[in-house]
């Protein structure tokens, strides 16, 4: 085992154990190898980027032009993966499950990407948006890269904001400088105009796009006692209401909301899993990686 190999298997212990679980329930569902064999022709270069790996420089072509370049062959060696966690108020809800609040699910569950990622050679990133506030790191592979993403990661949601996707994707687009895997983590408890805006820009980057939506069974379900107050954790505003009165106009709003973020991840080709804290991620989030494995190999 090599000094890097030690180096992430010791930062395991580091995950929450719901990540780790996480991790072993996903570990044979990885995305599909990428990994070039010693006979694939290389058929183009790139210029380094900070945080490649300096052995795939091309020392050749440096001694003749001074110039730092990665062989880049015909099958991608290492993927880009940035983590888009929404921070936002209203992540910091939930109403006894498991796996905590919905920040504690998103949490956990970028945890165990980020671990996947960078046992299999991949570059990661973990980025953060609540308002005006973006906390992200740079792009890195191995335990540098992970150490940096779960610095992000293991920061607390920030009540009082509100989620700015549009904002964030942009933000995302200036970071990558080639095309890779955006992995969103949110309740998308935002306009779906936003959500559309957001995705479209990312998707026009290039970049593959997998949506983790998070909601609580109690706002799924509405199932609450008569008398209830809410609390806008996003505003600070706090109201009574009857339960019974609002419930149907509740759930057809949320029904129309879903209706729609489904509609724009079709038409923008993007992969959506909905999660719940009072249920194991682990079999959606295998069914979606294996669907994307298959048509990776197949198209």
């Amino acid at each position: 085992m090599t000094r890097d190999q030690a180096t992430l298997r010791s930062a395991i212990s580091d995950l929450q154990l719901h990540a780790q679980r996480i991790v072993e329930g996903l570990r044979a569902g990885g995305h599909a190898s990428k990994r070039a064999g010693a006979s694939v022709e290389f058929d183009r270069y790139r210029a380094y980027q900070p945080g490649d790996d300096l052995r795939h420089l091309d020392w050749r072509v440096f001694a003749r032009s001074e110039r730092l370049v990665l062989k880049r062959s015909q099958l991608e060696t290492t993927l880009d993966v940035m983590l888009l966690m929404d921070a936002s108020g209203s992540m910091s809800f939930g109403s006894g499950g498991d796996w905590g609040t919905k920040y504690d699910l998103v949490s956990s569950i970028a945890q165990a990407i980020a671990w996947l990622a960078t046992e299999s050679g991949d570059r990661i990133a973990a980025f953060r948006c609540a308002d005006s506030t973006l906390d992200s790191c740079a792009l890195r592979s191995g335990p540098v890269g992970l150490a940096q993403a779960l610095r992000v990661i293991d920061s607390p949601a920030m009540n009082g904001q509100k989620l700015h996707l549009a904002e964030a994707a942009s933000h995302i687009v200036s970071l990558m400088h080639r095309s890779g895997l955006v992995v969103v983590l949110s309740d998308l408890l935002d306009p779906p105009e936003r959500f559309s805006q957001a995705i479209g820009k990312l998707r026009h980057h290039g970049h593959d796009v997998l949506v983790i939506q998070v909601l609580d069974n109690a706002e799924r379900t509405f199932d609450v006692s008569e008398e209830v107050r809410l609390e806008d954790l996003e505003g600070g505003v706090s109201r009574r209401l009857n339960a019974r009165v609002v419930r149907d106009d509740y759930l057809e709003a949320l029904n129309q909301h879903q209706k729609s973020i489904l509609a724009s991840c079709r038409s923008l080709h993007v992969d959506h899993v909905l999660v719940d804290p009072h249920e194991s991620p682990i079999p959606m989030l295998r069914a979606v990686i294996q669907r994307r494995n298959s048509h990776r190999q197949t198209g």
